[in-house]
């Protein structure tokens, strides 16, 4: 198969969903991964420290990235118009040059770039719930209806989320809906865990501390209440925030307390030595709705080295119910840290290894090829 993705994420934005499952699909499949470039280059990390950022270059044989750069300000209308404009032809013509059998969507707006003569199959995969990103209702209205069209115009919907996929199956009555939730790149970080060669403590990481650790997207949905909160009854620890920022209100509030640290994103192959210096990991997220359709991928992460993790409660990941702590409220989420902080349980580890070795991005993937062929 020839699958055309074109994704919302900059390849070298944080490894997630889309990186993950293009790479692979890319062992079975030609994949070409589209995505656009910013001129701001803070949220931007390589993947390897060996890597060079180029925009049109080959991870192999069978798979292809191109980084299309856009104008700045695409804030102001007549920018983004032609931003737009640009891109909707570039993908075109990639269309035409690239012939793909699949043409693979991860945002609503990129029912625009569907081509009216498209001949082949479209595969829209549906990784959040989009319209919640924006607190504008007339945009709100717009990607909701954009959605319908694409869901409908699809061949074939994947869902990240049970809640998602009830989302979706509600617009419409032809499209097959089917949920690949998230995983983890399990051999990474679990060989890391387990390997007998010395660990290096990453220098920001003080010894004689216990730490507290988190890393992922920050934005309107990162409780920074909490944080602060967990972070003043628990001196004795170290809060220390990976990820990029993309909510400055987050560093403000967080500014005079002296045991939260913001490191800001890293490259992903050194996320391992981290973690493997986490005592806790935590999920400081507030509970909306765009959050209670997640199914995060960090938690399969932090579970693929046996971390005990603390989250809050909601529906989407109760499956988790036996691996980690689900907390209620602030003072809930500070006495379970209290808990996990204490924990001594091998076979805990062990549970918690178990569980992210059968919920792997090879597994997804093996999952998604089945549909596609």
């Amino acid at each position: 198969m020839r699958i055309l993705y074109i994704s919302l994420l900059d390849w070298y934005f944080t490894k997630q969903r889309p990186q993950h499952i293009a790479e692979l699909l890319s062992e079975k499949n030609e994949v070409k991964y589209i995505c656009r470039s910013s001129w701001r280059t803070k949220h931007i990390k390589k993947h390897d420290e060996n890597e060079h950022i180029y925009n049109d270059f080959n991870i192999s044989e069978s798979l292809h990235i191109e980084r299309m750069r856009y104008l700045p300000f695409n804030k102001y209308s007549t920018i983004s118009f032609i931003n737009e404009f640009f891109y909707k032809l570039a993908i075109e013509k990639t269309i035409i040059k690239y012939q793909p059998d699949i043409l693979w969507l991860t945002h609503p707006e990129h029912y625009d770039l569907i081509p009216q003569n498209f001949k082949g199959k479209i595969i829209y995969d549906c990784m959040d719930n989009y319209s919640q990103f924006t607190r504008d209702d007339k945009k709100r209205a717009e990607i909701n209806a954009l959605e319908k069209k694409l869901v409908n115009k699809s061949n074939l919907v994947l869902t990240s989320s049970n809640g998602l996929e009830k989302k979706i199956s509600g617009i419409t009555t032809t499209t097959q809906v089917v949920t690949i939730k998230n995983a983890a790149d399990f051999t990474y970080f679990n060989t890391y865990y387990s390997s007998t060669e010395l660990k290096k403590r990453p220098v920001e990481l003080k010894e004689g501390r216990r730490i507290v650790g988190y890393f992922g997207g920050i934005s309107s949905w990162f409780d920074i209440d909490l944080l602060v909160f967990i972070a003043e009854n628990h001196k004795e620890c170290d809060f220390v925030i990976i990820g990029p920022l993309s909510n400055e209100n987050v560093v403000a509030k967080a500014s005079k307390i002296e045991n939260i640290l913001f490191l800001g994103p890293k490259i992903y192959n050194e996320l391992a030595a981290y973690l493997y210096y986490f005592d806790v990991c935590i999920m400081p997220f507030l509970v909306n709705d765009l959050i209670k359709d997640v199914n995060p991928i960090k938690l399969y992460e932090y579970l693929s080295m046996g971390k005990p993790v603390i989250v809050p409660q909601y529906d989407e990941i109760l499956e988790f119910v036996e691996y980690v702590y689900f907390a209620r409220n602030q003072e809930d989420f500070s006495r379970k840290l209290g808990e996990a902080l204490a924990e001594n349980s091998t076979e805990l580890i062990k549970k918690r290894i178990e569980f992210a070795k059968t919920n792997t991005w090879n597994y997804r993937v093996d999952e998604i090829n089945k549909l596609i062929n």
